[in-house]
């Protein structure tokens, strides 16, 4: 035959039951609300397009320098070898010139290349970051459904399990609830506590033998555990 405490125990079973799935729903929301997968592979798929980016403008600068200085060279040439100029000393100066801006062209040759060579390794990096990207999102459907599916369960479980409750609160006294829950509060929501072995199920403190006898005999008698005070009940 059920005893107060004993009814009120089921009703803290039921209610930590319920506690219990609320967080998970909580924490369900978050997630679903924010996956860091997605978030994650977007900021790298944005920075691998930053980079292209910039690789293309810097390539793009020296491809225009590269078109101006073969027109100056093309110019000096023609000065030199068009009999455009006679006279020695510009002769010189001319030659000077166009040995600095063929060295200068040795040298755009080769940082156009290196480039190149960037341009083509950050399309590489972006086409990565653009599939990674949408394997996580693929991942995160199926992650959200999954979660999805069991907030549902969850939820239908919270159903469940309230109805539970109020078939049986219903017998406890007011007072008795009352006491309970604000002891509940207090008790990181476990006021009851079924004794083991005669120690508290909670806190593990052993009780006097005589409280142990009282709670066995006495079951509807509120007996506090000497450790964490909470409601001792015989299982």
């Amino acid at each position: 035959m059920s005893t107060i405490l004993s009814t009120l125990y089921q009703v803290q079973t039921y209610e930590l039951e319920i506690d219990q799935a609320r967080e998970r729903i909580k924490a369900i929301e978050a997630l679903l609300s924010h996956d860091t997968r997605v978030a994650t592979a977007e900021q790298q798929l944005k920075q691998a397009q930053q980079n292209l980016q910039a690789a293309r403008t810097h390539l793009k600068d020296l491809e225009l320098e590269m078109a101006g200085l073969i027109e100056k060279i093309d110019h000096v040439n023609d000065l030199l070898y068009g009999n455009k100029i006679r006279n020695h000393r510009e002769i010189q100066d001319r030659q000077k010139e166009l040995d600095s801006l063929q060295r200068r062209h040795s040298h755009l040759e080769s940082l156009i290349a290196e480039a190149t060579q960037e341009v083509e390794l950050c399309t590489a990096e972006v086409k990565q970051a653009e599939a990674d990207l949408e394997e996580a999102n693929n991942l995160s459907a199926e992650t959200a459904q999954e979660l999805q599916q069991e907030r549902d369960k969850l939820n239908q479980l919270i159903k469940t399990t309230l109805k539970k409750r109020k078939q049986i609160v219903s017998s406890i006294p007011d007072s008795t609830l009352k006491h309970y829950r604000a002891l509940r509060k207090v008790k990181n929501g476990q006021a009851i506590a079924m004794l083991k072995n005669q120690s508290c199920g909670v806190c593990g403190i052993e009780q006097p033998s005589s409280e142990v006898t009282r709670i066995i005999t006495q079951p509807d008698e509120m007996i506090y555990c000497i450790g964490c005070g909470r409601i001792l009940i015989a299982p």
